[in-house]
């Protein structure tokens, strides 16, 4: 995403953005993302999309 609002504190991270996250073997994609990063846990909130090689 180009726009993420962060607040240290909370270790959480927001955007409203479009979302791409890169993995090993494929990409998912989404609008919006919330990001807990204590837990390391991100939610994607709509249209979300995976593309993944079968191995």
């Amino acid at each position: 995403s180009t726009r993420m609002t962060v607040f240290p504190q909370k270790q959480y991270a927001q955007t409203e953005q479009a979302v791409r996250i890169d993995g090993a073997g494929g990409t998912t994609t989404g609008k919006g993302m919330k990001t807990y990063l204590k837990e390391g846990r991100v939610d994607l909130l709509s249209n979300v999309r995976g593309q993944y090689e079968a191995r």
